[in-house]
């Protein structure tokens, strides 16, 4: 994945023998750098405009326009280009005043191959901490999403900041976009004609995201997004259309083609969540198994024409009602139903593919209907094995304990817990689980110094700020509230 960031280099002085002897030492020094000669004065500023590099070295002494007016001229139109003086004159005035209009460096002629080969590699570390700077504010706006992006790599920094051109998200393991990221070779001469394209699809920078897929931001004329602060949408977008094509595997022989994402008229005809759920309870504990099968898969051939993160809602919704509706309409005081939410949200989403979901999401309701079917002869023993479920999950230090690891644990099926555990407790299963990690939460924030985040981990949220709502509607204050008492 890695790469190397290239410079985009001009060269302006008004002397065509230090040009050449110049862009020859840049050569040597960095053999990846892209060297434009431009000459001198008006034309060359004009031709600057259009390359937008990320280097420009300057010389000071030259007639019509001299350096210092081009420099600050550079400065006020072009920003984040950076400008290192060139001059034979070795006067302090001549460096404080290019300083002053932001320059990056100052050099006397005749250049020195190691001073500017240092300079260069000083820059550009620089010129990449300042683009990592730049996008950090949005790394942590879509790390809000569960997005995380990191490994970032600079490649081509000047086409980043060209606001002009277009730029585009594409996939490393995308075959239909394997060719459009692919690093083009640089030309074989340094010194460069003005009448040169930009070659097409460069690679500004590539990416990895959650550790696990690589991508990169690349030219294409026409691309999603030109300006910086759209590729944080652009990044949703690709990601989230990405994901749903993986999820319900969408491919056709032109390649990746758009899934329908409104619903069919079908399915918005169709039952409510609510008036599902109780339908599906009633065939669950009428023990009625295969008018169950066909209403489930009725259901999820019409929801799959959502999109994915509605999919998954509905999914998870559906299961949430099936599971409070096992307790026979019984409401526990306090209980927590976004907690009851994001457990089978966690659920549907550690399955990344639709036909493992469909496969899954049957299989579960199919197994309670039999369970259900069952439950009678354990009603005798119920308190026995309760208690032991109670007791396991309160001296447990796994704070990542799930309903099918208690079951199995006192040897009942997850069925007849999580029904045994409402009917006895007032509650059902997650709310219990969630009382018991915000206890734990509270007495660590007591007795440790440990940070918000960290407890959150310790007790099993990954997701801070849902730990947070849930301590805060549980007890009525903030984390950091409750602490300052």
């Amino acid at each position: 994945m890695e790469q190397q960031c290239i410079l985009k280099i001009c060269v302006v002085d008004d002397e065509a023998a230090t040009r050449r002897s110049i862009i020859r030492k840049l050569g040597e020094v960095d053999h990846s750098c892209t060297i434009f000669n431009l000459g001198y004065g008006e034309a060359a500023l004009q031709e600057l405009y259009k390359i937008k590099p990320d280097v420009v070295l300057l010389d000071i002494q030259m007639p019509g326009m001299n350096g210092l007016e081009l420099l600050e001229k550079i400065k006020q139109s072009h920003p984040w280009i950076q400008v290192i003086m060139l001059s034979g004159f070795e006067e302090f005035s001549y460096a404080r005043r290019a300083l002053q209009l932001g320059a990056y460096d100052y050099l006397l002629k005749p250049v020195d191959r190691k001073q500017l080969g240092e300079t260069l590699f000083k820059l550009k570390i620089e010129l990449q901490m300042q683009f990592l700077q730049q996008l950090r504010p949005y790394q942590q706006q879509l790390q809000q999403e569960q997005i995380t992006i990191d490994d970032i790599i600079c490649c081509q920094l000047s086409l980043w900041h060209n606001e002009d051109i277009g730029k585009r998200i594409v996939w490393h393991d995308d075959e239909t976009d394997h060719k459009v990221h692919a690093q083009h070779t640089l030309p074989s001469e340094h010194e460069q004609s003005m009448s040169q394209q930009t070659p097409r699809n460069l690679t500004l920078f590539t990416f990895r995201i959650n550790q696990a897929i690589e991508g990169s931001v690349v030219h294409d004329y026409e691309g999603t997004f030109k300006r910086a602060e759209q590729w944080v949408d652009a990044l949703r977008q690709a990601w989230h259309k990405r994901l749903q094509q993986q999820f319900f595997d969408i491919r056709s022989s032109s390649g990746i083609r758009e899934q329908q994402v409104q619903p069919t008229a079908a399915a918005l005809h169709f039952h409510s969540y609510r008036e599902l759920a109780a339908e599906i309870t009633q065939l669950l504990e009428q023990g009625q198994i295969s008018a169950l099968e066909t209403l489930l898969r009725r259901w999820l051939e019409q929801i799959q024409s959502f999109e994915l993160a509605r999919v998954q809602y509905a999914c998870a919704e559906l299961l949430r009602q099936v599971d409070s509706s096992l307790g026979k309409g019984q409401t526990a005081s306090g209980s927590i139903p976004e907690a009851s939410l994001h457990y089978w949200q966690c659920w549907v989403n550690q399955h990344n593919r639709w036909s493992l979901l469909q496969h899954a999401l049957i299989s579960l309701l199919l197994d309670v209907c039999t369970a259900m079917k069952e439950l009678a002869d354990y009603e005798a023993q119920e308190q026995h094995w309760l208690d032991k479920a109670i007791a396991y999950m309160v001296q447990s230090s796994d704070m990542q304990l799930t309903l099918a690891t208690v079951a199995r644990h006192v040897g009942v099926h997850p069925v007849t817990l999580s029904r045994m555990f409402k009917q006895q407790t007032g509650d059902n299963f997650v709310n219990y689980l969630t009382k018991l990690r915000l206890q734990k939460a509270m007495d660590m924030l007591q007795s440790t110094k440990l940070s918000i985040s960290d407890i959150a981990q310790a007790v099993g949220y990954t997701d801070e700020q849902h730990f947070r709502t849930l301590f805060k509607k549980k007890f009525g204050q903030s984390p950091r509230e409750f602490r300052k008492l």
